[in-house]
């Protein structure tokens, strides 16, 4: 089970059940946690 550091987002085990889709659903967090951070300090 991949537990993701992540307050509101929990990925079931079945989505990111292989290595490439887990980076995927990292890169999306890390870019919309960004870009939601410029949206609201802008």
């Amino acid at each position: 089970m991949v537990i993701y550091n992540h307050p509101l987002i929990f990925y079931p085990e079945f989505i990111v059940n292989t290595y490439q889709l887990q980076v995927v659903a990292n890169s999306y967090i890390v870019y919309f946690y960004y870009y939601l951070n410029y949206v609201l300090t802008t």
